[in-house]
């Protein structure tokens, strides 16, 4: 055994003695030791996250914090062999606690999703009309999420799909309104039909009575 490979082994067992001695899960370390430095200035460069790379030990990086000058920091989780699953459960109870997605102010965001597809993802989301579900519209949006990454004309096509969910929205609301208009026009209907028959039947009592009154004035006493 070569000398790398006999301290990668002390360093391993001295590892391995601390995890057994301290009942530990997984040793937490920041991912650097020192102050990160802005673009342009110079310093020490010394970072601390090589310990599982030096042991092959499986860890985790995850976001931190940020200082004052809006830098940020991580943090590495590892854990012994085999413990894969163990270490992954910490690092989700980690990131449910400590949920840190901000990007720093002096790193733009690399990957700026269009507008139409944020649009479409509120669509597909909020379906909630058995018409949707049932239809080709959500189909064709489930086919054009699965072939995002090799689509060239991503902006265009989800117009075209958001353009497609106001028509089905639309037609939607037409079925459940139209059955209602017709009730409602139907009953108009048929009320001012009865309507007009008591109407006729009140005219021609009226008209009766008259007739009735008159004939007996006529008669000689």
């Amino acid at each position: 055994m070569d000398e790398k490979n006999k301290l990668k082994s002390e360093y391993r067992n001295y590892l391995t003695k601390i995890y057994r001695e301290k009942e530990l899960d997984v040793i937490m370390y920041p991912t650097t030791k020192n102050k990160l430095l802005k673009s342009g200035q110079t310093g020490l460069v010394n970072l601390s996250a090589h310990a599982s790379s030096t042991v092959n030990y499986p860890a985790i990086s995850m976001p931190l914090g940020f200082d004052k000058d809006n830098l940020p920091y991580g943090i590495e989780f590892m854990s012994l062999n085999n413990d894969d699953n163990n270490l992954l459960n910490i690092a989700k109870i980690y990131e449910s606690i400590n949920y840190n997605n901000n990007l720093p102010q002096n790193a733009p965001n690399l990957y700026a999703i269009d507008k139409e597809v944020n649009i479409l993802i509120d669509n597909y989301k909020n379906k909630k009309n058995k018409i949707l579900l049932k239809s080709d519209w959500s189909k064709k949006v489930k086919k054009f999420f699965k072939n995002y990454n090799e689509n060239k004309n991503v902006s265009n096509d989800a117009k075209m799909l958001n353009k497609q969910f106001k028509k089905l929205v639309l037609f939607s609301y037409l079925i459940r309104i139209i059955p209602i208009i017709l009730l409602y026009l139907i009953n108009k209907f048929f009320f001012k039909r009865k309507k007009s028959k008591k109407q006729i039947l009140r005219r021609k009592i009226f008209n009766d009575r008259i007739y009735t009154n008159r004939k007996r004035k006529r008669m000689p006493r």
